[in-house]
């Protein structure tokens, strides 16, 4: 399933609470297309859902039975969410650990789907500080989908290019800029390999665009805005929320380089 264009237009999120509230709620959406077999049969169910909902409630106990550890994994994820909401980080990085190796024991060590799993542990990591074990997680994440020749996500499991994007912004709030503009770059190679087009990039140009604006590169930084507006602009139109916000940070990159 090709990534949306309007995911890929929506600004990045910014502040580790955001990022790990993005990661806890991306991991049940993920469990849940995992658990019906992608997106169209998702929406099918879920109409079959509302209608029937013992007989999906039958269904749903009868998948978990045939793997007890994925519903217990699953209660990780849950339990995660109620743990984030009351500020009880280390417990949430104890569910998705423990999240993560029941995923292990039904899958494998080296499966596409633990990915999703190890990013959502990598964001919980960044929320306590613990920066290196994040990036230990995120780069193993890296590594599975690199020796699966998995590039973009899918309703199957995040790609290299969400692990990439994971461990640019690790280096970003590390200020280790020319790591983070390096996943950023290679996220967007493979990106262009895999389309043969930039047209997926916009989400990769406008964080290059704020990694430069942060270094005092304005230029660098207003030539990725516009390579992200390029794209942007002619799907969604000029009075687009998105659209007038990246003009409006070309305007004041403009006027912050003629002041230095």
């Amino acid at each position: 399933m090709e990534t949306s264009k309007h995911v890929q237009s929506i600004p990045p999120a910014r502040g580790v609470n955001r990022l790990v509230t993005v990661a806890c709620l991306g991991l049940l959406a993920f469990n849940a297309f995992h658990l019906f077999g992608g997106c169209q049969a998702f929406l099918r169910y879920k109409a079959f859902l509302e209608r029937n909902p013992r007989e999906v409630e039958q269904l749903v106990s009868t998948i978990y039975s045939l793997h007890p550890s994925l519903l217990r994994a699953n209660q990780f994820d849950r339990k995660q969410l109620e743990f984030f909401s009351a500020g009880q980080h280390e417990k949430v990085s104890n569910c998705f650990e423990r999240a993560l190796a029941l995923r292990k024991e039904v899958y494998g060590a080296d499966s596409p789907k633990i990915c999703q799993s190890l990013n959502s542990l990598g964001c919980s990591y960044i929320v306590e500080k613990k920066f290196a074990a994040a990036e230990v997680a995120f780069k193993r994440s890296l590594e599975i989908c690199q020796s699966n020749h998995q590039i973009c996500q899918s309703y199957k499991s995040p790609g290299a290019v969400e692990s990439l994007d994971c461990l640019a912004y690790l280096f970003e709030i590390q200020k280790r800029y020319a790591e983070a503009e390096s996943c950023e770059q290679r996220a967007i190679g493979l990106l262009i390999d895999h389309y043969g087009n930039d047209s997926q990039c916009a989400s990769q140009y406008q964080k290059l665009a704020e990694l430069h604006r942060q270094q005092a590169k304005y230029q660098l930084a207003i030539s990725f805005y516009k390579k992200k507006l390029a794209i942007h602009e002619p799907i969604f139109g000029v009075n687009d929320q998105d659209s007038i916000y990246i003009r409006e940070q070309i305007a004041e990159c403009l006027a912050l380089s003629r002041r230095s």
